[in-house]
């Protein structure tokens, strides 16, 4: 049985540091960049990612020359600049796509038009400067959705690349009343660390069953990045859309 937390992982177990992937180019992440605060925030996010992983930076937008000298300390960082608006945005193919809080540069700046224009990788880069920063050392994997392979393959992923740990998050809240479940369920985190088992063995995963509500939870300032699924039929879970607008770090959606 795994146990209960209000905050405080369990089981946490230390994990190796491993070294960066390959520097060949073997996927892009894009990021558009309109002038404003936030999407120069996710200019600096995308960067540091795309190093991580040995991908091609794409970066769509204007002023070129200042672009280049935000990224030129991600040495080795194929970088591919195009010049144009959010239409050349939403026709271009990536890997991953990297977003300001409020969408930005999707306009309307909502979450919503971003999520709505691209099947890829969705990262909003929200949250505490420390984890924008990917000070914590943390990659947080919600479980006990439709998607979770993908949330716990990219997750890996992530932790292998930057050297961090991997933890494990399922939400049970306990709303009160005669129909809440005495005995939270656990299944999801179980299923998980088989997962990992068969996929990353190399990784030790902190495990949390956390019963508190879901805004209350993701607001938790815990680590750099919380990767959730998108849900049923392409939409947005429940834990997504909080964490899309409550998350204390950058939120990943992986691809459809």
């Amino acid at each position: 049985m795994v146990g209960t937390t209000d905050a405080e992982p369990i089981g946490r177990a230390p994990l190796p540091v491993r070294a960066p992937l390959g520097t060949g180019v073997t996927r892009s992440v894009m990021v558009g960049v309109d002038g404003s605060d936030a999407a120069w925030l996710a200019l600096a996010w995308a960067a540091r990612h795309a190093a991580a992983l040995g991908a091609e930076l794409v970066v769509v937008g204007v002023g070129e020359r200042v672009t280049r000298a935000l990224v030129r300390r991600r040495a080795g960082t194929p970088l591919r600049f195009r010049r144009g608006d959010l239409g050349t945005l939403r026709s271009l193919d990536c890997a991953t796509l990297v977003v300001g809080r409020h969408g930005e540069p999707f306009h309307p700046r909502t979450i919503g038009a971003a999520v709505a224009s691209t099947s890829s990788t969705l990262v909003v880069t929200r949250g505490l400067p420390t984890a924008v920063r990917g000070e914590h050392g943390v990659v947080t994997a919600a479980v006990g959705g439709a998607g979770d392979s993908g949330v716990l393959l990219v997750a890996a992923e992530t932790c292998r690349a930057f050297g961090s740990s991997v933890r494990l998050l399922h939400l049970h809240p306990d709303f009160g009343g005669a129909a809440e479940s005495t005995t939270p369920d656990d299944r999801p985190l179980r299923r998980a660390v088989e997962f990992l088992r068969v996929v990353a063995h190399d990784l030790e995963p902190a495990v949390v069953l956390d019963r508190r509500r879901p805004h209350e939870v993701v607001a938790a300032p815990v680590g750099d990045l919380l990767v959730v699924g998108r849900g049923r039929d392409g939409g947005l879970s429940r834990i997504a859309k909080t964490a899309l607008y409550h998350s204390s770090c950058p939120v990943l959606i992986p691809s459809q």
